[in-house]
């Protein structure tokens, strides 16, 4: 089946990983669910008026298998400000943007992260599941997640995820 798939563009190898993740026309499925339901459009319009407001930086982001893959940013007016980038990835357990996603997760999405190896970046990047899972529950006890110099170092971010994800409301 996956030789198949691979041929339809359907999935493709993971690279350096083992397994296999979206391919180019699952991807391109996804663009045009995306401009169907006007999701960029949506996150504009709700996250202009918060970047206005605090000038920080905001990005929107969807999970890809063990990564969050950032898919829009509004900017800061700052001029020390993140670097966001559309398309770029970051490991899940080691970013605020992925525990956030990950905290509301299926039970049977997350059982696949149990016997994975975690990629160290830092040190301070988490790299037990044990540990992961705690974060977890942390982040839906309280509504937003943390990282705290695990993808770079110096670098903090908290990430809340969306009213839709998680079922409660949330006002800035």
């Amino acid at each position: 089946m996956l030789t198949t798939r691979l041929a339809q563009d359907l999935v493709r190898r993971a690279g350096s990983r083992s397994g296999y993740r979206f391919g180019p026309k699952i991807m391109a499925w996804g663009a045009a669910f995306l401009r169907e339901v006007d999701l960029l459009d949506e996150f504009r319009n709700v996250a202009g008026p918060i970047v206005r407001r605090i000038n920080e930086t905001m990005q929107l982001a969807v999970m890809d298998w063990s990564d969050a893959v950032f898919v829009a940013h509004i900017d800061s007016r700052r001029r020390v400000r993140l670097v966001a980038e559309v398309g770029r990835r970051v490991p899940a357990h080691a970013s605020a943007v992925g525990k956030a996603l990950l905290a509301f997760s299926s039970p049977e999405f997350l059982e696949c992260y149990r016997s994975r190896p975690f990629e160290r970046l830092t040190t301070h990047t988490v790299v037990s599941f044990d540990e992961l899972a705690e974060q977890l529950a942390a982040v839906r006890r309280r509504g937003w997640a943390e990282a705290f110099q695990e993808t770079d170092e110096s670098l903090c971010c908290l990430r809340r995820p969306s009213a839709a994800t998680t079922g409660r409301s949330w006002r800035p």
